[in-house]
């Protein structure tokens, strides 16, 4: 011990404190006392001040019980001393000590002078901003005095006001309120009359109001005016309390209390702020009480009286009126009037200098506008507005919890209506550390937001996974269960419970928690039916119908009608704010009205009863547009009437329906597009399909009642297809072209981001947030205006106009809808269809091919689909039908859809006579193309890039070799083979492309790296030729690659990996990683369709794929998910590719034809057909001829 003060003496702490830490278990087994006292200064003086304390709660702990209170006093004076050490205040530190040392006695009679001396370094530590020095000073001179005398004293009540006054004069309010209280429960042991002790009431209002503790000051300004005898103090106060019930969210008991008692407050009040103040005062608060009332026409009459008022020199008050207003006519959607309202608002607001109008500014009028963007569903704006007004509140007023947490909230729905799920979470996120942290995991506030994050999960099937004690941590919902005490929170605890065992569909648990709430909130509310507890029936309801129990889901459904019934003033929704509540609103019930009325007419649908079905959904209708106008969940009902509709066959009112539908979907794609990250964009895209596989299915009946119905349907194809690869080579061809260096570094770090890959499901979440974060900024910064605009206006009007006379443009499309005799809307098989369109036609045409069932069985015959009778079966479905709509055409461009994308249309057309030789087919992603195609220019051959005759080992892994022919199952166990033939073939080529005079780059042997792929990049590249190994690999078998291993997320092994993944080419060096997946670097030799869709290839002509099944893919409404995909969205004009594994011998003469053609001046598509020829003289046999396909 001498050793660590000698040290110490030398001003060597940090060695002091490792000496003595290393002694520790000596030290402590001889005197523990002096091991604590000496380490006590060390870690003061090095700031740490943590370690500081816990060794001076060990002293003390050790002294207990040994002359305590002599002791305890000792300790008083080194605890205060070193708190203000602490707090660098050392000048207090000397005179506390100076003063202790005088005063310092055990007599009791003394203690008035000591404390009295102690409190005056109170607020010093508070005013050099000591608030821990502060409350170590009071906390133990209370335990001094409780230790002389007891609590219940008159002196320790002095002291508990010493505090509380130092506290509330530093703007401390919530320890204000802990030592007013504490001072309470001391007057309520000594005096049995509370007159005697009524200032402490008043204190304890004033205390909880500046705290934003509104229940709290509505309890303490309760029990001062019951035991006040001051009638003045009486009124003031009854005014008080019905500010707090507004903040309460006590709406209408607020509304009722200052319309009778009006001209009494005017009266009184006039006196202290003048009559103008006070009218203003009164009718802001009306018009916020009426406002949420769902009163909006005496909200707007209290606003417009605000603003007739003289106060010039109060323009805050009409900057709230104004922000009222336009709040009442958002409700009415009257747009033009909002924005007119919120402009003059926005100008009364930046002409006030009232601090408090600003924080009213940031923390609620820019939730109005918002609100308004949000309306009109422009998402994107409404997330923005909400952003910048928690940025400035949390740098400027970072105590306003609520208006943060409430721009959080309506952030997460604004996201979740767009559909950006990862966004959602994220606010959600935000909005738990900001409540947790503010108010602790107790408040109903955090049980609400646990509550949304069980639904986010629910939506995403995420549970699986990671079961709730993940979600919620361990120990989270047992910290709330002693909220049990209190029934307002224990039957919220038991709504989240309901919805939690809804997720892990344990219906019978969600219906006995929901039993429970519902016991609860009747007690609460014997006089009201609480909306919480009808949405918990609705849930149970739900999931009921979904379980296939209709008339058990039916009963519940009408039994949360039967609730509803009696109207919104009967209904109440629970206080989801300690401090602010919110009481049931019209709106409230109109959506649940309208939530019910939908699902009622869901389950009648299922039940198909169709009549009864489509008036609940015209009711329902009717509700949300009253509710929140004609939102998402209008358009879901709307959705779901379509299908009543559909299935009653009521065409004729269904072909409405779905334009208006149809409408719906293109605007709000174009609104959600700054919100969602191109994964997510796919994800609603699919989903959003759903209604046009319904309106192709029940297309035939649907035109026969009206005839220009076909345009609709070919409009809806131009819109469905190719969509994401559409939208997605528009904005990065602008963020490749822009020049700004803050434009190139945000695109570099997306491409970055795009690169990682998450290891697991919350890295991959992050990940997706910083990629829409990025996207958001790349927009914003080139603006996406015209992307979507244009998309939407492309019609079916437009391709005919640009069609030749001799042309006729098809698009293949997928129908499905429901089985006509089945419960419960079972999916019907699929079918396929075409619409064909040409110049001079007044409308398309629709025509029947097949069922998807007997396509599948005669594709999966692979290339013998196209030889002997077969063939003949397969053009039957798929070619005659369309036979009577082909005449006096010679050039057919094509779009395919399903697994029509297997079918080589080229091919099957010149297996019968009737057909052969008298068309020229141009496949494309989309008829859409079309239009395009006049915009482009033909590219010259300016440079050739070929890889061929790759080695795929490195060294260190073999493979085996193998027969000239393997399927994907022996190639995934013994590697990829070398290829002889593709360097005799890139050879050749490249010596006719340079005879011809195109510059060529050839890779070779280990040349072919994938980092030499990647450089391409960018380069003016316009002919590639990969004459290599590809692949394509479904998700079930890539589970079990170990390739593919890298891809998986650790919580979700099983969810799927992306096609784009899943498929790519393999170049030079890629056998290790396949086999092995323990490449160390990026560039592991396996070029995925994925790391191809992040290049760019601005003057790419064509693509030539010379390698096995390289246009296959996952196959969706977008087209293949694979390397045509790929390739096509990274800027390749067209690309030439195969269906199956194919023959060396015959791949080289086809490719070697194909480029002789070609290089003799032949259009690509007619040098493919003239090497199809040669290869087909060759062999006659399709496999060897018939694999390769042109997309254009």
């Amino acid at each position: 011990m001498q050793q660590v003060r000698t040290l110490a003496a030398q001003q060597r702490m940090e060695e002091a404190i490792a000496l003595a830490e290393s002694q520790r278990d000596l030290m402590l087994a001889v005197c523990p006392e002096a091991y604590h006292r000496i380490l006590i200064p060390l870690y003061a003086v090095t700031g740490q001040y943590e370690s500081c304390f816990e060794n001076m709660l060990a002293v003390r702990e050790i002294q207990q019980g040994e002359n305590p209170r002599q002791r305890y006093r000792y300790l008083l004076l080194e605890d205060a001393a070193l708190t203000a050490m602490v707090e660098s205040d050392t000048a207090s530190c000397n005179l506390l000590i100076q003063w202790f040392l005088k005063e310092y006695s055990t007599d009791p009679a003394k203690m008035d002078t000591l404390y009295t001396g102690l409190h005056q370094f109170g607020p010093r530590y508070l005013a050099g901003g000591g608030e821990r020095a502060a409350l170590w000073l009071y906390d133990n001179m209370l335990q001094d005095c409780a230790l002389a005398i007891g609590e219940n004293t008159e002196m320790y009540m002095t002291v508990c006001m010493m505090a509380a006054s130092t506290f509330s004069d530093a703007a401390y309010p919530d320890y204000a309120i802990q030592y007013l209280e504490k001072a309470l429960a001391s007057a309520r042991q000594l005096w049995s009359n509370p007159h005697d002790y009524i200032g402490l009431y008043r204190s304890l209002f004033s205390a909880c109001l500046a705290a934003g503790e509104y229940a709290k000051a509505a309890q303490y300004i309760d029990d001062y005016m019951e035991y006040t005898e001051i009638r003045e103090d009486l009124a003031r106060l009854s005014y008080f309390r019905c500010l707090l019930d507004i903040y309460l969210g006590e709406f209408s008991k607020a509304y009722t209390n200052l319309q009778q008692n009006q001209e009494n407050y005017i009266a009184i009040l006039s006196l202290l702020m003048g009559e103008d103040m006070i009218r203003a005062n009164l009718a802001n608060a009306m018009a916020v009480a009426a406002l949420n009332l769902g009163y909006y026409e005496e909200s707007e009459r209290h606003a417009l009286s605000m603003i007739a008022l003289p106060l010039d020199k109060n323009p805050e008050y009409k900057a709230l009126a104004y922000t009222y207003l336009a709040f009442c006519r958002l409700t009415r959607h009257d747009f033009p009037q909002v924005a007119a309202n919120l402009e003059k608002a926005e100008k009364y607001f930046a002409a006030s200098s009232n601090e408090r109008i600003q924080r009213s500014y940031h923390a609620g009028f820019l939730r109005v506008r918002a609100a308004c963007w949000a309306a009109q569903g422009d998402y994107a704006k409404a997330v923005e507005i909400l952003r910048k007004a928690n940025g400035w509140v949390s740098e400027n007023a970072p105590e306003l919890i609520l208006a943060q947490w409430r721009n959080l909230i309506d952030m997460a729905y604004y996201y979740g209506a767009a559909g950006n799920e990862e966004s959602r979470i994220d606010c959600l996120l935000q909005a738990e550390e900001l409540v947790s942290a503010a108010w602790g995991t107790e408040n109903p506030d955090y049980v609400e937001l646990i509550n949304q994050r069980v639904g986010f999960y629910s939506d995403l099937n995420l549970f699986d996974g990671i079961g709730l004690e993940v979600l919620w941590g361990s120990g989270i919902m047992d910290s709330i269960s002693n909220l049990e005490t209190i029934n307002h929170y224990s039957a919220y605890y038991f709504l989240t419970l309901s919805d939690a065992s809804l997720v892990e569909q344990d219906y019978h648990k969600a219906v006995n928690h929901a039993l429970m709430a519902s016991v609860l909130y009747q007690e609460l509310y014997p006089e009201q039916v609480t909306v919480d507890v009808i949405h918990a029936w609705y849930n149970i309801a739900y999931a009921a119908m979904e379980s296939g129990a209709l008339e058990e889901a039916d009963s519940l459904y009408a039994l949360c009608e039967a609730e509803l019934q009696s109207g919104p003033d009967a209904v109440h929704s629970q206080t989801r704010h300690s401090a602010t509540g919110m009481q049931a609103l019209p709106a409230d019930w109109m959506r649940m009205k309208a939530q019910v009325l939908s699902g009622r007419g869901l389950c009648r649908l299922k039940q198909q009863d169709y009549a009864v079905a489509d008036n609940f959904f015209t009711q329902a209708m009717e509700a949300w547009e009253d509710g929140q106008g004609q939102d998402e969940n209008y358009y879901r009902t709307l959705s779901l009437q379509l299908i009543s509709c559909y299935m009653q066959g009521d065409f004729a009112k269904a072909v409405p329906l779905f334009r208006q539908y149809d409408r719906f979907l293109r605007h709000d794609l174009g609104a959600k597009s700054l919100l969602l990250t191109e994964s997510d964009m796919a994800a609603y895209i699919a989903n959003a399909q759903e209604i046009y596989k319904l309106a192709f299915y029940y297309g035939q009946p649907c035109v026969a009642a009206d005839s220009s119905f076909s345009r609709d349907l070919y409009d809806a194809a131009l819109f469905s297809k190719a969509i994401l690869l559409w939208t997605s080579s528009q904005w990065r061809n602008r963020a490749l072209s822009a020049l700004d260096s803050e434009t190139q570094s945000l695109w570099a770090e997306w491409q970055r981001l795009q690169k990682e890959d998450g290891q697991d499901a919350m890295a991959e979440l992050e990940k997706s947030m910083d990629i829409l974060r990025l996207e958001n900024r790349l927009h914003q910064q080139l603006g996406q205006e015209g992307i979507y605009e244009r998309l939407a206006s492309v019609s079916s009007e437009g391709i005919k106009r640009s069609l030749p006379g001799n042309t006729l443009a098809v698009e293949f499309v997928y129908a499905q809808g429901f089985e006509a005799d089945a419960r419960n809307l079972t999916a019907s098989e699929g079918s396929y269809w075409a619409l064909l369109l040409r110049r001079g036609w007044s409308r398309p045409v629709l025509v029947y091919l097949c069922q998807e069932k007997e396509l599948e069985q005669m594709m999966n015959q692979g290339y013998r689909v196209y030889s002997g009778y077969l063939a003949g079966k397969v053009y039957d479905k798929i070619v005659r039908p369309m036979l009577p709509y082909l005449q006096e055409s010679d050039t057919i461009y094509f779009a395919s859809a399903g697994i029509l994308n297997r079918l080589n249309l080229d091919v099957l057309f010149s297996t019968q006579e009737e057909t052969a030789g008298k068309y020229v087919l141009r496949q494309l992603l989309s008829t859409r193309e079309i239009l395009q195609r006049e915009e482009k220019h033909a590219r010259s051959l300016a440079l050739a890039v070929l890889y061929g005759g790759l080695v795929y080992e490195d060294g260190t892994v073999q493979s085996a070799t193998s027969s000239n022919f393997q399927g994907y199952d022996s190639l995934s166990r013994q590697g990829w083979r070398y290829l002889p033939e593709s360097k005799e073939e890139v050879e050749f080529i490249a010596g006719e492309l340079a005879s011809a005079g195109i510059p060529v780059k050839l890779y070779t042997g280990m040349e072919g790296t994938e980092a030499s792929f990647k450089t391409l990049s960018g380069s003016p590249v316009s002919l590639l030729h990969m004459a290599t190994h590809g692949f394509f690999v479904p998700n079930g078998e890539a589970r079990d690659e170990t390739y593919f291993e890298q891809f998986r997320l650790g919580h979700f092994p099983d969810r799927s990996i992306d096609p784009l993944q899943r498929s790519g080419l393999i170049l030079s060096g890629g056998q290790r990683a396949w086999l092995l997946g323990d490449a160390d670097e990026e560039d592991d030799g396996i070029l995925t369709a994925k790391e191809i869709a992040d290049m760019h290839f601005d003057s790419l002509s064509i693509v030539v794929l010379s390698a096995c099944e390289t246009a296959l893919g996952d196959i969706a409404q977008e087209g293949v998910w694979g390397l045509q995909w790929a390739f096509k969205l990274a800027g390749a004009d067209c690309m030439l590719m195969s269906l199956w594994e194919v023959n060396d011998q015959a791949t080289s003469l086809l490719m070697r034809e194909f480029y002789k053609q070609l290089l003799l001046g032949k259009p690509k598509r007619e040098a493919f057909r003239m090497a199809q020829e040669k290869v087909k003289a060759w062999n006659p046999s399709p496999y060897y001829w018939a694999a390769f396909l042109m997309i254009e």
